[in-house]
């Protein structure tokens, strides 16, 4: 197999995986959004009362939103409108814009501000690991 042909054969495999993650592991329902940024296409899975407080989740760098699917069906959904936001350039179904790699933590830092510039999201993020230093940066600069 040509590897153009293995590599969109590996991203549809990942993708239906990733569809099942969310259909099986979080509550329903659940809306999928692409938001335009930037520094491309970033997908945010939204779900909880439309009315609540905001929740922003961040995944570790080389994880996808899905890995809050237990907190998410465990109840976080109901008290809080959860955000759960593919970082841009790692696993997922986002799509990195040409020319605008994402190369240093400021990069990073005006990817979440464009994402958290949403109606209905604020900066109240609940990062894990990699993606702490880039709340952390953000918080530091407003």
């Amino acid at each position: 197999m040509p590897p153009a042909a293995a590599r969109a054969a590996a991203m549809r495999s990942f993708r239906t995986a990733y569809d099942q993650v969310l259909e099986q592991r979080w509550p329903d329902p659940y809306e999928p959004v692409d938001l335009p940024t930037p520094c491309g296409i970033t997908r945010v899975n939204s779900c909880g009362p439309a009315d609540a407080p905001p929740l922003v989740l961040l995944p570790g760098g080389g994880a996808t939103s899905t890995v809050w699917g237990a907190c998410v069906a465990a109840g976080l959904a109901r008290s809080h409108r959860v955000h759960a936001v593919d970082l841009v350039g790692d696993p997922g179904p986002g799509v990195p814009a040409p020319g605008r790699p994402v190369r240093a933590v400021a990069d990073l830092i005006g990817w979440l501000d464009a994402v958290l510039d949403v109606p209905g999201v604020s900066h109240h993020a609940r990062p894990l690991t990699a993606a702490a230093e880039i709340a952390r940066c953000l918080a530091v600069a407003d």
